[in-house]
């Protein structure tokens, strides 16, 4: 049977399809999301519940970081501490209810970024943590 150009297009996409779909690890799913808060208290309390619900396989908590922002008209600058929490994208929405619910703030600063890299061990860390 002859194959024709068109099966042949066919399979290689099949092919790439199933390579991209079988990678041990996507990338693209680990993030770290960033979220200030106004003491070391709520801070403790928010990476808690985050770890504890499963929500997030690791939280530092970094104080003594200064912002500057603009809040009802006028320029604020005060002294928060930062949270840097290590999740995946399928936890975002979760994680981001969570930390409104606990949060003191009208509109708490929850920004997620996509990890482009990551050691394999510690990203495998990250999805076991979540289970």
């Amino acid at each position: 049977m002859q194959q024709t150009t068109h099966s042949i297009c066919w399979c290689k996409m099949v092919k790439m399809v199933i390579l991209i779909f079988n990678r041990p690890y996507d990338h693209f799913m680990y993030q770290v999301v960033l979220c200030n808060c106004p003491d070391n208290n709520v801070a403790q309390a928010i990476a808690t519940q985050l770890v504890r619900e499963k929500l997030a396989a690791c939280v530092n908590i970094m104080p003594g970081i200064t912002s500057v922002y603009s809040w009802q008209e006028k320029i604020e600058t005060d002294t928060e501490v930062m949270l840097l929490i290590k999740t995946t994208q399928n936890q975002f929405d979760r994680l981001a209810a969570l930390i409104n619910n606990i949060h003191p703030y009208d509109v708490p600063e929850i920004v997620s970024l996509n990890i482009q890299q990551g050691d394999n061990a510690y990203l495998n860390w990250i999805t076991e943590s979540l289970k």
